[in-house]
């Protein structure tokens, strides 16, 4: 679908979360939704991972990183820029969505349905 995804989370919630309820969505890896922040005195850039209904940006995070120093300054940084932008702020954690089994990344891959970069290929293989 050309879809891309840079975890198996991101993966897990554009198919079990964004396309089951047929959500309208974009990637927002983009110089227009570049938001910037400011960690341990440097300059940074953020992307969050979606936009949701053209109204709600949306990252997807493991419950565990939560709560980091990175994830915090990055949200902080987001809402302002949402509010500025007349969006919705969001982060989503991994306890919050059914995430894919190995065997249906297993039967999506196998199937042509997702494809991995090469590296990610390797790494695949090795995980069989």
């Amino acid at each position: 679908k050309g879809w891309f995804f840079r975890s198996l989370l991101e993966l897990s919630y554009m198919i079990n979360v964004i396309e089951k309820n047929g959500w309208k969505w974009k990637s927002v890896e983009s110089k227009d939704y570049k938001i910037p922040y400011i960690i341990d005195g440097k300059e940074r850039n953020y992307f969050c991972d979606f936009l949701i209904k053209d109204k709600q940006l949306t990252e997807i995070k493991p419950k565990n990183l939560r709560r980091s120093k990175q994830v915090l300054a990055k949200e902080d940084a987001a809402i302002k820029w949402c509010n500025e932008h007349n969006l919705v702020y969001k982060i989503i954690c991994d306890n919050e969505f059914d995430k894919l089994s190995f065997d249906e990344i297993k039967t999506l891959h196998n199937n042509g349905i997702i494809k991995f970069i090469n590296r990610y290929e390797e790494k695949y293989k090795k995980w069989q």
